[in-house]
C-alpha cells in the first residue's frame, strides 16, 4: 500500500509549481504527526492551492494523503470561491477519497464566509457519501479580533452518521499577540464520539497550544500541539503548516 502513494509528494510539488507558472496562487502545506498511548502512529499531509482570477475568483486543487491505524487514503479535491454578496463568499468543492486502495468516499463540501475587519463567520456543510456509511457535518465558526493583542475563535460542530448516529463538538481557541511578528495560540476542545459504531455515545477533551510566526505580508508558518483525551486512549498531535502567497 505504501509503494502505491510514494508519488504523493511529486503530486503536491507538481501543483505547487504549475500553479506559479500559470496565476498568482497561495499554497497552504500541512504536515500533521499523531502519536497513540497504545503505542501506534499516524500521518498525514496535505497540499492545497488557491489560484485568484481576475474577476473575483479562486479555484482550490488539494491533494492529501494519510496513513492512520484505521487505514491508509489519499483524497483529491477540486473546488471554486467565489463572491456572494456584500462582504461574503462561498466555496463549493468536490472530493474523492480512495481508503484502503479500493473503498471509495465522495466529498461534497460547502463553506459560506462573512468577513469584516474585526470578525468573521463561517457557515459550513460537508457530506462524505460511501457504499458502506453516509455522514453529514454541519459547523458555525465564528472569530473575532478583541483587541490589537487578542483575538478569541469558536466553533460548533456536529455529525449525523448513518451507522453511528449524532455527535457534536466545541472548540475554542485564543491568540496573544507577541509583537508584530509571533502569535500564541491557546484553547481547547469538548465533544463526543462513538468509539464503534454499536458502542454507546461518550465524551472527549483536549487542550491546544501553538506558535505563529509572520516574517512578512506573505508567509506565514505555524506549529499547533493538541492533546486528547478518550477513554480508550490519549492521543498527541503535532501539526506545521506553511502558508506562503506567491
Amino acid at each position: 500500500m505504501r509503494r502505491r502513494y510514494r508519488f504523493f509528494p511529486a503530486l503536491c510539488l507538481f501543483l505547487s509549481v504549475s500553479a506559479l507558472y500559470a496565476l498568482p496562487v497561495r499554497s497552504i502545506t500541512t504536515v500533521d504527526s499523531d502519536f497513540y498511548t497504545y503505542n501506534d502512529t499516524g500521518i498525514r499531509f496535505e497540499e492545497a492551492c488557491i489560484l485568484r482570477f481576475r474577476n473575483g475568483m479562486s479555484g482550490v486543487v488539494k491533494a492529501e494523503w494519510q496513513d492512520a491505524p484505521q487505514g491508509e487514503s489519499v483524497k483529491g479535491i477540486l473546488g471554486i470561491v467565489f463572491p456572494l454578496f456584500r462582504y461574503s463568499y462561498m466555496e463549493t468543492s468536490y472530493g474523492l477519497e480512495v481508503e484502503n486502495g479500493s473503498d471509495l468516499v465522495h466529498h461534497l463540501i460547502t463553506d459560506l464566509y462573512y468577513e469584516r475587519s474585526t470578525y468573521y463567520l463561517i457557515l459550513s456543510n460537508r457530506l462524505e457519501l460511501s457504499d458502506r456509511r453516509s455522514t453529514v457535518l454541519p459547523a458555525l465558526t465564528a472569530r473575532c479580533t478583541v483587541a490589537d493583542w487578542i483575538a478569541i475563535l469558536g466553533k460548533y460542530s456536529s455529525a449525523f452518521d448513518s451507522q453511528s448516529g449524532f455527535d457534536h463538538s466545541f472548540w475554542g481557541e485564543f491568540t496573544w499577540a507577541l509583537g508584530e511578528k509571533w502569535d500564541l495560540i491557546t484553547g481547547g476542545t469538548i465533544g463526543t464520539y462513538h468509539a464503534n459504531e454499536s458502542d454507546k455515545q461518550e465524551l472527549e477533551e483536549s487542550f491546544i497550544g501553538g506558535l505563529s510566526f509572520l516574517p512578512g505580508k506573505r508567509f506565514r508558518f505555524s506549529y499547533r500541539f493538541e492533546y486528547l483525551f478518550r477513554r480508550q486512549y490519549e492521543l498527541a498531535s503535532h501539526s506545521l503548516v506553511a502558508d506562503v502567497q506567491f
